[in-house]
């Protein structure tokens, strides 16, 4: 599986963290270069997770990362995912519309 795509689906923060224990648990057998989690109520707890599971040696795959209309992200949730991001040289492109 190289992309994942789950739109409107209300995963919120506990959809959002399993798939970031695949992402980061993944390694070579699953190896997801994109990922799109649009409209899903994810919030900062979700965005931590996800940030962290892509911060240094966590994972090497993911080059696009998508989390449109999850207006309870917010600007916490915006900062956490970039902490884990900052180590991150895999990822291209990200969109937080």
């Amino acid at each position: 599986m190289q992309e994942l795509r789950v739109w409107g689906a209300n995963i919120g923060d506990d959809g959002a963290s399993s798939i970031a224990e695949l992402l980061r648990l993944g390694g070579a057998e699953i190896q997801l270069a994109y990922l799109e989690l649009t409209n899903n109520g994810i919030s900062a707890a979700g965005a931590f997770a996800l940030g962290r599971s892509l911060s240094c040696m966590m994972n090497r795959s993911l080059m696009t990362l998508v989390l449109d209309y999850n207006r309870e992200l917010g600007s916490d949730g915006c900062a956490a995912l970039c902490r884990g991001l900052r180590t991150n040289s895999t990822l291209k492109k990200l969109s937080l519309k």
